[in-house]
């Protein structure tokens, strides 16, 4: 994860959290259990904002 957290959004079933950092350009994958980093997915620099969206959305 970036030095300054920019925004969080965690999952509707509170397993995951992602987080956008400055200045790094990552989306961080975490679990919230454990707090365990699980993933760092690029992403643009400037990225700032998070929509989570269900997964039988359409």
């Amino acid at each position: 994860m970036g030095e300054l957290p920019i925004d969080v959004v965690v999952t509707a079933d509170g397993r995951r959290v992602f987080v956008t950092s400055d200045p790094a350009p990552v989306v961080s994958v975490v679990d919230a259990h454990t707090n365990q980093l699980l993933q760092s997915l690029a992403a643009h620099a400037g990225s700032m904002g998070l929509v989570v969206f269900p997964a039988n959305m359409k």
